[in-house]
């Protein structure tokens, strides 16, 4: 029996799926400074899905190890407070989706997106006065990057990050875009 497998560029999962709930992740990081674990399941599942509709049982198992590596990555920034337990949760379930071959393209276009997203942010967060109690003439730029404790206040919202380098990751696997 022949297997019919949709290629990459046809699947409407891929298409469509991992956009809008990237989309969706941004936005409840921007308005709420956390992205919601059932969110970040629905992008695992959807990942998982999409894995075995593209190539079936390896592609899957494939697609559990990369996530379950780029979550230890992951989990190592999150120990040293440069990122929020859900966004590494959102980088691991993203990279279900898009597999080896783009995932260095991921880390690097999140990378630069975050770099640019946390400049803006330490520059509209570093006047005098816009965290009370904490004067920043104090802090190593290190500290300033580093989470608060409790307060989500001055979270980056680092989701969007994640969204622009996957799906600057995704168009690179659809072949519009080339890769690093």
């Amino acid at each position: 029996m022949r297997s019919t497998v949709v290629p990459v560029e046809l699947n409407p999962l891929f298409l469509v799926g991992l956009p809008l709930l990237l989309g969706l992740a941004a936005f409840h990081d921007l308005r709420w400074r956390r992205v919601p674990n059932a969110l970040t399941l629905t992008v695992t599942l959807g990942g998982l899905a999409f894995r075995w509709a593209d190539a079936g049982s390896s592609a899957l198992l494939g697609g559990i190890g990369l996530g379950c590596i780029v979550f230890c990555a992951g989990f190592l920034l999150q120990l040293c407070r440069l990122l929020g337990g859900g966004d590494v949760k959102l980088f691991a379930a993203a990279s279900v989706w898009l597999g080896w071959s783009t995932i260095w393209t991921a880390v690097a276009g999140t990378a630069i997106a975050g770099g640019i997203l946390g400049l803006f942010f330490l520059r509209t967060s570093g006047s005098p006065g816009a965290r009370p109690g904490v004067d920043d003439r104090d802090e190593t730029l290190l500290e300033r990057l580093q989470l608060p404790e409790g307060d989500d206040s001055t979270h980056v919202p680092y989701a969007v990050a994640i969204g622009v380098g996957c799906l600057w990751a995704w168009a690179v696997q659809l072949g519009f875009l080339s890769g690093v």
